[in-house]
């Protein structure tokens, strides 16, 4: 199914049988947020979107330091949610490619969960996918497909998918 944001013109592919979820627990969110949890609840990922409060976040390196004073809280967080690696993929590695150069990639990893942590910004919003995996499941491959599936979207083809 493709799930697509009228409002802040985004797509991306959300994988058959998962179910839409409240936000997860320490997730990062800017405006709107949407989450897909697969049904055993072993996968997950979250996309927000909106207007970013502070001039200085709409570049790189302002969300670098909001994230960096995320990625350091996480890693003081209870054994069973801490998250001992939090790395930044540099962009000649980065699997993803956004089309977006105003973009951070992150995978982190604790003992129970992995993901990806991806920052954006485009034409004046911005944008956080979020994608969480229990350590053990069979979910990174999927959720690293829904990220790569993810597109800004022009408004014209916006209007025209309705």
């Amino acid at each position: 199914m493709r799930y697509q944001s009228r409002r802040y013109r985004y797509s991306l592919e959300i994988p058959d049988g998962w179910i839409r979820r409240r936000r997860k627990p320490f997730s990062l969110i800017i405006g709107s947020n949407v989450t897909y949890e697969s049904l055993d609840r072993n996968g997950d990922i979250s996309i927000s979107a909106g207007k970013l409060e502070g001039e200085e976040l709409s570049f790189k390196h302002g969300r670098k330091l909001l994230l960096d004073d995320f990625s350091e809280a996480l890693k003081r967080m209870p054994p069973s949610i801490k998250f001992e690696q939090i790395i930044e993929i540099p962009w000649y590695s980065n699997p993803f490619d956004l089309r977006e150069e105003n973009t951070l990639y992150y995978s982190y990893a604790g003992s129970e969960v992995c993901g990806r942590l991806i920052s954006s910004f485009h034409k004046g919003i911005g944008y956080l996918i979020q994608s969480r995996v229990r350590t053990g499941s069979n979910y990174s491959d999927t959720l690293d497909k829904v990220i790569k599936s993810f597109k800004f979207e022009a408004r014209e083809s916006m209007a025209r998918a309705l």
